[in-house]
């Protein structure tokens, strides 16, 4: 009884973690779907920390410059990386058709989207295993 009853608290676990997945992040956002995609190339590399365990250490993000209407927009990447960012490099952005100086950069959720996913179906699949194991 007490296997079960955890199995079901994993699984419930796991739903709650999917939905909130979904709701933070750009793929659940209602308002995101109206936004028009675009193409915004990288014009200059910020420089931002990232802290861990060891101290601080820094990053790059990118600044991006997007044109909707013949006027030039920009937008700066929320997530912080070790990884080499090249000036020039195109990424996609979707921004606000009402306003366009509202916009999003697709690929900063992904990360968090992924991780949150994972833990998801992780604790979907230990609660299900939990729960049709025989004792």
């Amino acid at each position: 009884m007490k296997g079960k009853v955890t199995a079901i608290i994993f699984i419930a676990l796991g739903l709650a973690t999917l939905v909130f997945a979904n709701k933070i992040t750009y793929f659940g956002k209602e308002e995101y779907k109206k936004f028009i995609e675009t193409t915004a190339t990288v014009i200059e590399i910020e420089e931002c920390e990232i802290t861990d365990e060891d101290g601080t250490t820094y990053g790059e993000r990118n600044v991006l410059e997007y044109e909707v209407n013949d006027r030039k927009y920009h937008i700066t990447e929320k997530s912080c990386s070790t990884i080499g960012k090249k000036i020039g490099k195109t990424m996609k952005v979707k921004y606000n058709p009402r306003n366009p100086e509202d916009a999003i950069i697709p690929a900063d959720d992904i990360g968090t989207a992924i991780i949150l996913y994972i833990l998801g179906g992780s604790f979907i699949i230990a609660g299900t295993v939990q729960l049709f194991r025989r004792y």
